[in-house]
């Protein structure tokens, strides 16, 4: 089977960064930290964000500089290895400060390729 591409990834990751927009719109931090299936969902999108960037090639990465990659696939382990330490303040902060930027790179990269 062949390996997937740049594209295929961009695609994944924009589809994650849909969805976690999704769970959380209309939202706030408290109701966000109370329902556990909502923050479920959203790790998840972001282990799928993480698995993504991880398997973008590093030219494609570097096409957008400002994003810090390796703490997007850092967060993805995290998610994965120790997702009972997870600090939901702390990925909720990520959603709403971080993932506005991600979507624009990605974005930009998308049209690039």
């Amino acid at each position: 089977m062949p390996e997937a591409s740049a594209v295929t990834y961009v695609a994944e990751l924009l589809e994650a960064i849909g969805q976690i927009e999704a769970y959380v719109d209309g939202v706030d931090q408290a109701g966000f930290l109370a329902d556990r299936m909502r923050r479920d969902a959203v790790a998840m999108n972001l282990l799928v964000i993480g698995e993504s960037a991880g398997r973008l090639p590093a030219p494609i990465r570097d096409l957008e500089p400002n994003i810090d990659w390796r703490a997007v696939i850092d967060l993805r382990n995290r998610i994965a290895h120790g997702y009972s330490s997870i600090s939901f303040s702390i990925v909720w902060s990520i959603v709403v400060v971080e993932l506005p930027a991600l979507r624009q790179a990605a974005e930009r990269i998308a049209a690039c390729l």
